[in-house]
């Protein structure tokens, strides 16, 4: 019997960018398969003498809702992430930091095989790290790097079709780089950003199902501004636009491909509680998508050393 799930969706790096501060972003559109790389930023010098400074662990929450639109098949997925990170200064001039991610997805969906509803559950584990330097002040440019695992199952939910879980395991690697701009103008901080991403993933399925096995990835480029302006001392608001451009894609089997272009909006607001301590919200939503419906909203906390 042909059976063809569907992939679960993981967005990758560029979708969740940060648009408003000079970071390396939680991505974007369609990688199908697993971890995403939550924001990691690259840290101004504190005049803290030492190799390593400017210490910070994030920890940061998000809910993302994707659904297909004007496609022949359906998808809703809702997603739950979890995210550490640890990011720092190394010296005068290179800045690092490494994050640890765990999502929880839930989708139904149909594929082009055949228009059976099928349920299917992912719990994603990843590690993403970055590496940059600042030969100028008002620049920065970097790699960053990502791997992961999920342990996925699905099922058909059409009515006669109640059975067992059909088990579907999978790894995904990233590999991105990425530069930045940016200018301060008293209050308001201004960041010009590209990236260019890539990923690849492999799924193996359970028994009987057609085919055992699947790949596929895609390269994007991402384009973005930002701006953040400081209301007072403690509290400063947030927003951007960027334009994503898919460079390559490899489509899984029984799936449509991602939208050729599409823009992604941000806003957010950073309160600093005190003079270690902060937290942030986002909400990013993704504009002129033919295909796909998608929205965010995250919060997080950094604690700095």
């Amino acid at each position: 019997m042909l059976i063809v799930p569907t992939p679960h969706l993981a967005l990758v790096a560029a979708a969740f960018s940060c648009l408003a501060v000079p970071a390396v972003a939680q991505s974007a559109p369609e990688n199908r398969s697993l971890p995403r790389l939550e924001a990691i930023q690259p840290l101004g010098s504190s005049g803290t003498a030492g190799p390593i400074r400017n210490v910070q662990i994030t920890v940061s929450g998000a809910y993302a809702n994707a659904v297909n639109t004007n496609q022949p098949t359906s998808r809703d997925q809702k997603t739950w992430v979890g995210s550490l990170g640890v990011s720092a200064d190394l010296g005068d001039w290179m800045y690092a930091g490494i994050t640890g991610t765990y999502s929880r997805e839930d989708i139904t969906s149909t594929n082009l095989a055949f228009a059976l509803p099928m349920a299917g559950l992912a719990n994603v584990l990843g590690v993403d790290g970055m590496v940059g330097v600042r030969p100028l002040p008002f620049l920065a440019m970097g790699v960053t790097a990502g791997m992961g695992r999920s342990d996925a199952s699905y099922r058909f939910t059409g009515v006669g079709m109640a059975g067992p879980a059909t088990p579907a395991d999978g790894s995904t690697a990233r590999l991105g780089a990425f530069m930045a701009a940016f200018y301060q103008l008293d209050r308001l901080g201004l960041t010009a950003k590209a990236e260019l991403l890539g990923s690849a993933s492999n799924i193996t399925y359970g028994p009987g199902n057609i085919p055992a096995s699947d790949s596929f990835g895609n390269t994007l480029l991402v384009v973005s501004v930002g701006a953040k302006y400081a209301l007072t001392d403690q509290l400063s608001v947030t927003g951007g636009a960027g334009l994503v451009q898919l460079i390559s894609e490899k489509v899984p089997a029984a799936q449509t491909g991602l939208d050729p272009s599409w823009g992604l909006l941000e806003a957010g607001l950073d309160y600093q509680l005190t003079d270690q301590l902060s937290i942030g919200g986002r909400l990013t939503t993704w504009v002129f998508n033919d295909r796909m419906s998608f929205n965010r909203a995250a919060v997080s906390a950094t604690y700095s050393f």
